[in-house]
């Protein structure tokens, strides 16, 4: 069964792209980019929300959103215009500290 982030890109960017899901994609591939609002709505209605943010040098912004229900997690990469790419998306995320044995948290 796929995770949220594999079925967004499916539903809502093509077939293609979910391939790509779990795994970077690329600079130079397709990428599944939407006003950042509506990659927002969309995201939140898969249960997702957003748990970080930072930027990528002067002409971008990453976006974490996971969900501690489902495991799924998304990375956006937003540009100063407001346009936000899909750049990863996998499943079995975990947060916290000290959840690798033998990494400090």
């Amino acid at each position: 069964m796929p995770g949220l982030g594999q079925k967004f890109l499916t539903n809502a960017f093509g077939a293609t792209l979910a391939a790509a899901a779990g795994a970077a994609v690329p600079a130079a591939a397709q990428q599944a980019c939407a006003p950042r609002e509506m990659v927002h709505v969309r995201l939140a209605m898969l249960g997702e929300r957003q748990i970080g943010i930072g930027l990528s040098g002067p002409r971008a912004m990453l976006e974490l959103w996971a969900s501690a229900a489902s495991g799924t997690w998304t990375v956006l990469s937003v540009s100063p215009g407001g346009r936000a790419c899909v750049v990863a998306a996998g499943t079995d995320w975990f947060s916290g500290r000290g959840l690798i044995a033998g990494v400090p948290g």
